[in-house]
């Protein structure tokens, strides 16, 4: 037999196809993997002069035969070859993400032709792990839980195809910020009881009454430019900086109505800045939130360290060893609840939980004696309880692990 060819090759099957011999009857065709030294009959005496493979395996090479059988005789085997199609996966599109809260949001993206399903996976931006939220999944879309609010979050999925799997599509999204925030406390309402607050992170709180004012902190470790933005308006509010004394105007920004308010590149010095957010006559907002976020440029700053107290308030004093007073934080890791249990000054005492990035993801007062927290919708991994005097001194640190 002559004129072997092959056609219609796919990553699964192929057409061959044979020019008729004079004098033959039929033609029997066998195939089978090149480094396989076992062959697969495919048809015996079929009178056709092609036949189809299916079952093949994507990307892979096959000797085949064929013979013809003439009347009293067999012919000899002529045999050629073919390599199915490798097989192949598009890039996912349309990646989205919507119902974004504080601790969750739904990622989706569209189908992709040829698909059987998909992976996703999710990592903060600033990690470079990534977290596999589903492998697998038929569906196109997927719902993250456990997030950390106010929080930069990358996100990735691929599609996986029939002997194949694409790249990866990648997006960003920011879970919000509680409205208000943990920083907008009951104290604020001066610059003493201002909360001191997370560099690059934003910041949420409302403006209930129209003598409603909302005092906030923040530490410089690294003189340099920053800039203080003051968005998401719900009415005419104004946005004004202080030194370090908490009393002194270094710059105030006061656009009308909504409009955002910006102090833009300002220098700073070494030392902890107040900024106050304050309504423009009778303006107020009870139940929307403001946006203030304080945006590093060249300074940089840090969040408390153990044994550290506020940088505003002086030298540091062993307050816990002076007062007598002995905390205990149990059951240390946890997955649901922990209580935070003070032995000895009964004193007002507030409470801050940073992540290791230094964002703080819960601030509130202390009872007397058990303060027990739900931590379920913390994201896993070790925080750091801070527990402080009214004046904002730091009496005890202690690095907690959520499991």
């Amino acid at each position: 037999v002559t004129g072997l060819a092959a056609s219609a090759i796919t990553t699964t099957g192929a057409t061959l196809s044979w020019t008729t011999l004079s004098g033959a009857i039929n033609y029997d065709v066998d195939y089978k993997l090149t480094t396989s030294t076992t062959w697969t009959n495919k048809i015996t005496g079929t009178t056709a002069v092609s036949t189809s493979l299916t079952g093949l395996t994507a990307g892979t090479l096959y000797d085949w035969r064929v013979r013809a059988n003439c009347t009293g005789a067999t012919g000899a085997y002529s045999q050629a070859q073919i390599t199915t199609t490798a097989a192949s996966c598009g890039t996912v599109t349309g990646l989205a993400a919507s119902a974004i809260t504080s601790t969750g949001a739904t990622l989706s993206w569209t189908t992709l032709s040829g698909a059987i399903n998909y992976d996703v996976d999710y990592k903060l931006t600033t990690s470079t792990t990534w977290t596999n939220k589903i492998t697998g999944k038929t569906a196109v879309s997927t719902s993250l839980t456990g997030l950390t609010a106010g929080t930069l979050y990358d996100w990735r999925v691929r599609a996986n195809c029939t002997g194949a799997t694409g790249a990866y599509s990648q997006a960003q999204f920011t879970s919000t910020s509680p409205c208000p925030g943990p920083y907008d406390v009951s104290t604020n309402g001066t610059y003493t009881g201002a909360a001191l607050i997370p560099l690059n992170t934003d910041i949420k709180g409302t403006i209930s009454a129209s003598s409603d004012i909302d005092y906030f902190k923040f530490t410089i470790t690294t003189a340099g430019t920053a800039t203080i933005n003051l968005t998401t308006l719900p009415a005419n509010y104004n946005l004004t900086l202080y030194s370090t004394n908490g009393t002194t105007s270094l710059k105030t920004s006061t656009n009308s109505g909504t409009i955002n308010d910006s102090i833009s590149n300002y220098g700073f010095g070494m030392g902890t800045y107040y900024v106050k957010v304050s309504p423009s006559g009778s303006a107020a907002n009870a139940s929307s939130c403001y946006t203030l976020r304080v945006k590093t440029v060249t300074a940089t700053g840090a969040a408390l360290q153990p044994g550290q107290n506020d940088p505003s308030l002086g030298a540091p004093s062993n307050i816990e060893n002076s007062l007598a007073l002995s905390v205990k934080i149990y059951p240390n890791p946890s997955k649901e609840k922990v209580t935070v249990y003070l032995i000895g000054d009964n004193t007002q005492k507030m409470l801050s939980i940073h992540d290791l990035a230094g964002r703080m993801v819960y601030q509130g007062p202390l009872a007397d004696v058990f303060t027990t927290l739900d931590v379920t919708n913390l994201a896993n991994g070790i925080y750091i309880f801070s527990v402080h005097a009214q004046n904002g001194q730091l009496l005890h640190n202690e690095r907690f692990m959520k499991n």
